[in-house]
């Protein structure tokens, strides 16, 4: 975590939620929003995830899950 907030800053909570808000931008265009009521939700959210971690990769920060509660 202080590498994290040496290399970030204190408003890494910002920088997480600007990326997922962008990453699953770029994730759920691809689908139909019945995709994501459905048994392909678990796709999307690893999709997510690892368009997260791509962006996150240098910075030290580690995306364990991506969970979709409510769409």
């Amino acid at each position: 975590m202080t590498r994290v907030i040496k290399l970030v800053g204190l408003n890494y909570k910002l920088i997480i939620a600007n990326v997922f808000r962008s990453a699953s931008a770029d994730v759920c265009v691809k689908f139909y929003a019945r995709d994501m009521h459905s048994g392909m939700k678990s796709n999307i959210e690893i999709s997510i995830k690892e368009r997260m971690a791509e962006t996150f990769q240098s910075q030290g920060i580690v995306v364990e899950s991506v969970l979709l509660k409510s769409i």
